[in-house]
């Protein structure tokens, strides 16, 4: 076990479903202390990463941080036309009010939270996922 350390790690994996990394820096400390940054989806694996991190780390503040991207088919996105046709029916009524012109394309629409739902995300794979997480925290340490 190493009682004090001063460094960083990373390790990466891809394949064709996923690209994922983890990054860890450690600055000297007299005790203990963790910061995590990980998506909220993958939130309920911060102990599983503390305990990894404290079976190899004594001492030191140490930063973890965790990215996951998934490989999206065209598939799996689907458009909110109810938030699109209200977003866009009150842009049209608010150009009227303003005097200004009304807008003539949709595109920037898109770009707003909710009209472009991402299936995929509401069925993380989290077993699968955290044993990759896992796998690059180890190779990270």
């Amino acid at each position: 076990m190493l009682l004090s350390m001063t460094g960083f790690g990373d390790a990466r994996f891809q394949d064709e479903r996923v690209s994922a990394s983890v990054e860890l820096r450690a600055v000297n400390n007299r005790y203990f202390k963790i910061s995590m940054k990980c998506s909220e989806a993958y939130a309920s694996l911060e102990g599983d990463i503390e305990r990894i991190v404290r079976e190899t780390i004594s001492r030191g503040t140490v930063h973890v941080a965790v990215r996951l991207n998934r490989q999206w088919s065209a598939d799996e996105f689907a458009l909110n036309t109810v938030a699109l046709k209200s977003y866009w029916s009150q842009l049209q009524v608010a150009a009227r009010e303003l005097g200004a012109a009304p807008p003539t394309e949709i595109g920037p629409l898109l770009a707003v939270p909710g009209v472009v739902e991402e299936e995929t995300r509401r069925h993380v794979d989290l077993q699968a996922d955290g044993e990759i997480i896992k796998r690059l925290l180890g190779e990270a340490l």
